[in-house]
């Protein structure tokens, strides 16, 4: 499923990661933001909206470079860079840290369609949230968009509701729950049994929601439980206007080259128009390298 270097960061080599600190790079203290650099214009769009987190959170910025050994002795002195396979080295530098972001590109009608291999990995691998931001975002179409957060209506959402609630908060703007479900065909024929499960998956999200409405009484929230595709619905919400996409990824087996994520956050990842978040929704096993064991439920 991966394309040749789709998202700007994947790199051929396969030897293991080095890393080369620099003057700037931190070493303890705050969580950091941390974002994969290519120097390319694709890039662009994942370092300002790393560099607008970074300075609205007060956190530092961290810069990641993946790249060959010439880039390693001569890169920008300000970014730590890193030599070996790009998701490996991109999940090992954000582990510990506030949030990891990287670049979508998409070039062509197949590239449009199929997310770059190092984006879906670190977003199926990472320990810490990941935030993937498509190459034509500007932060000037969706400056006072909501927030879009999608759920499955568990208790494991917690985490996943709480990242949505604070986000649309500190941003002052709206926020859009989507928990979509689908009727049993036993009962999709039926008008009144349609109708009974509606008003229960309705029922069921407003109860889900009231602890943090009442925690967070300035955010502003619009629910809705659609009985379409979980992706579609997501997606449909998004729109044009949204600023970013919530969602979660819960623990479970482990795929290789980020497989983990589920049918619904890979068909979001794909074609949203806005940032995308991948929140760590439940702790998760975790090897050597700091991939994670992970999957995401068809929401």
């Amino acid at each position: 499923m991966s394309l040749d270097n789709p998202s700007g960061l994947d790199s051929p080599a396969a030897a293991p990661s080095r890393t080369t600190p620099s003057p700037t790079t931190p070493s303890g203290g705050e969580p950091t933001v941390v974002v994969g650099v290519d120097g390319s214009v694709a890039n662009l769009a994942a370092l300002a909206w790393a560099t607008h987190e970074a300075q609205v959170s007060g956190r530092t910025l961290q810069r990641v470079s993946v790249g060959s050994e010439e880039s390693l002795r001569s890169g920008d002195p300000s970014s730590q860079v890193t030599v070996g396979e790009p998701s490996r080295a991109l999940v090992r530098a954000a582990t510990g840290q506030a949030m990891l972001v990287v670049g979508k590109r998409g070039v062509g009608s197949l590239r449009r369609a199929v997310l770059g291999s190092t984006s879906i990995a670190v977003a199926g691998r990472s320990s810490v949230t990941v935030v993937v931001v498509p190459h034509e975002w500007t932060a000037a179409t969706a400056a006072n968009g909501p927030i879009v957060v999608g759920i499955d209506g568990t208790e494991r959402d917690s985490r996943v509701l709480e990242f949505a609630f604070k986000r649309a908060r500190s941003l002052q703007v709206p926020l859009e729950v989507v928990c979509s479900w689908q009727v049993p065909p036993l009962y999709a024929w039926s008008v009144e049994d349609v109708g009974r499960w509606e008003a229960s998956g309705t029922t069921q999200l407003a109860g889900a929601l009231r602890p943090l409405m009442a925690r967070f009484p300035d955010v502003v929230v619009h629910p809705s439980s659609p009985t379409v595709d979980p992706a579609e619905a997501l997606l449909a919400t998004a729109g044009s206007t949204a600023q970013l996409v919530v969602l979660g990824r819960h623990s479970g087996p482990r795929h290789p080259g980020g497989l983990a994520l589920g049918g619904t956050a890979r068909r979001v990842l794909h074609h949203s128009r806005c940032p995308v978040a991948i929140v760590v929704a439940e702790a998760g096993g975790a090897d050597a390298d700091g991939f994670e064991e992970s999957h995401v439920p068809e929401l």
